[in-house]
């Protein structure tokens, strides 16, 4: 079999459905096949996992995270389990537009609703970053980078840097305008990687394509996320997309309960299980 190029796409909670594609895939003996992994945002921090190489210690980071842990509060004392705050944020992003979110990336640091500080408590625990860095499959992180007159996206090997380093990354790649503030690295702000409204690339095919990758497995979070092929040509492109509704803002990106996690995983495994048996044809996906 040819390499493969394992995509996940970004999607804040609604990440741990790519626990259960890798599930999957680890199953089937196919994780051995991956020749370059790369993620946005939350993707990027399960492409850091699968980098890694540690599926139990990925899934019991997902089977056990909480709200409290990713969203630390720090405008407020409420988190977005409260009401006002949901309905605060919620106003927000009905009225946002291009411009309005460039000077909030650029302009409010230090504004933001919370802080990155439970997220970093979550990779000092669990994510060996020296596992990264001896990876034998390039692992990339997408970002947003906002300091210049127009936002660029920004492709980041994470085996080239060190520790501190990868760290900086993932909170940048994940850094969600006015949820998160946007993060400074070597001088830049970044941002979310995925923000589409400012050219972002939440589905970041394009490193492991320059990679020479023709084969790829991209993970979607969403049910209306598809990839323009024409992007790629020659690529063989198998996309796994979620068969069931992951949820809005509120109730998929901003939610990180164990409850949902667990649902999204066993999600993940049985639509990678779908369509891998319509791919190959059901009695050769049981024998791969």
């Amino acid at each position: 079999m040819n390499q493969i190029g394992l995509v996940f796409e970004g999607g804040g909670g609604k990440g741990a459905y790519q626990i259960g594609v890798w599930k999957y895939l680890r199953e089937k003996g196919l994780d051995r096949y991956v020749g370059g992994v790369s993620g946005t945002s939350v993707g990027a921090l399960n492409a850091v996992l699968f980098a890694a190489g540690d599926y139990s210690t990925a899934e019991r980071i997902w089977k056990n995270i909480s709200r409290d842990q990713i969203l630390s509060s720090k405008a407020f004392t409420d988190t977005l389990a409260g009401a006002g705050s949901q309905a605060a944020l919620a106003n927000i992003w009905r009225t946002v537009s291009r411009s309005a979110i460039e000077r909030t990336v650029n302009q409010a640091m230090g504004q933001a609703l919370f802080t990155r500080d439970g997220l970093l408590r979550i990779m000092h625990r669990y994510v060996d970053m020296r596992k990264v860095q001896r990876a034998g499959i390039p692992c990339f992180a997408t970002c947003l980078e906002i300091s210049g007159v127009l936002p660029a996206v920004k492709r980041f090997e994470l085996r080239c840097y060190a520790k501190n380093n990868i760290e900086t990354i993932l909170l940048a790649s994940s850094a969600i305008p006015i949820v998160f503030d946007p993060i400074l690295f070597d001088g830049k702000l970044y941002c979310d990687g995925g923000v589409e409204l400012l050219g972002g690339d939440n589905t970041p095919i394009r490193p492991l394509y320059d990679r020479g990758i023709r084969f790829f497995i991209v993970v979607h979070l969403s049910r209306d996320s598809k990839v323009d092929c024409i992007k790629f040509p020659g690529a063989c492109i198998l996309e796994i997309t979620p068969q069931i509704d992951l949820g809005n803002l509120f109730t998929g990106t901003l939610d990180f309960s164990s409850e949902s996690a667990m649902r999204r995983i066993e999600q993940g495994y049985k639509d990678t299980k779908r369509v891998f048996e319509e791919y190959f044809g059901a009695k050769k996906a049981s024998r791969i």
